[in-house]
């Protein structure tokens, strides 16, 4: 019977740390400009091929008396892909947005076609508006305000990790070499300051995994002090 206890309570230990090495490992980020910031984090699932983005718009409060303070937003995010190696492949596959957010899409329609928005060079992400700089700011991410936005993917999608999202870069516009990119739009005096923020933060990873490993370690150790114990009580 004891047996059967320490082998139920090691599978437990190997499937809790298999499981939370394999997708606990979301991404923190942030960025700020002269009136703008933000916040968030980023965690790609290898199975499903879904990257999930949340971002608050964390506009310093310092500008709250301000009659413009309210009016700007977050209207565009996008990203590049991780880097490809060998015979690995990702595909863009779909776009699945906030629905407290329904005006951020990846196309939009005309003439009874669906064409993608103007990326500006970025390889996926999502606008208020027909491209990534044009978004409108009464559809936006407001001060205070959270939403999430999942990607997925098709082609090589276990073979990569948050991680590898997160170190991705490219030949941005303007220059840019960063990740991904927030674009607010509306903020600032007059309400007609722009501005295209390079999300930074370090890249750490939540230490989900470490965590979880732990606790299983601790559970296994409790049933073999269990066992120790109730022997030396005979």
């Amino acid at each position: 019977m004891k047996i059967k206890i320490l082998m139920a309570a090691f599978i437990l230990f190997l499937g809790i740390s298999l499981g939370g090495f394999a997708f606990g490992t979301p991404i923190d980020f942030s960025g700020s400009d002269k009136y703008a910031s933000f916040e968030g984090n980023l965690e790609y699932n290898p199975l499903s091929g879904i990257l999930s983005i949340s971002l608050t718009n964390t506009t310093n409060d310092t500008y709250s008396s301000e009659s413009w303070y309210d009016n700007g937003a977050i209207t565009g995010i996008g990203f590049y892909f991780p880097e490809l190696v060998g015979d690995q492949t990702l595909e863009f596959a779909s776009f699945n947005g906030d629905a407290n957010y329904p005006k951020f899409r990846n196309k939009y329609k005309q003439q009874g076609q669906y064409i993608p928005i103007d990326l500006k060079g970025y390889d996926f992400g999502a606008s208020t508006g027909k491209t990534l700089w044009r978004g409108k700011v009464a559809k936006g991410i407001k001060p205070g305000d959270s939403a999430q936005f999942d990607f997925g993917f098709s082609g090589s999608i276990a073979d990569f990790t948050s991680q590898d999202f997160f170190n991705a870069s490219g030949p941005g516009p303007g220059g840019q070499t960063g990740f991904g990119v927030v674009r607010f739009k509306g903020i600032g005096p007059g309400s007609n300051y722009s501005a295209k923020i390079i999300p930074s933060g370090g890249g750490a990873q939540v230490p989900e995994p470490a965590t979880i490993f732990l606790l299983s370690s601790g559970l296994l150790g409790f049933f073999g002090y269990s066992k120790k114990f109730w022997k030396s009580k005979k």
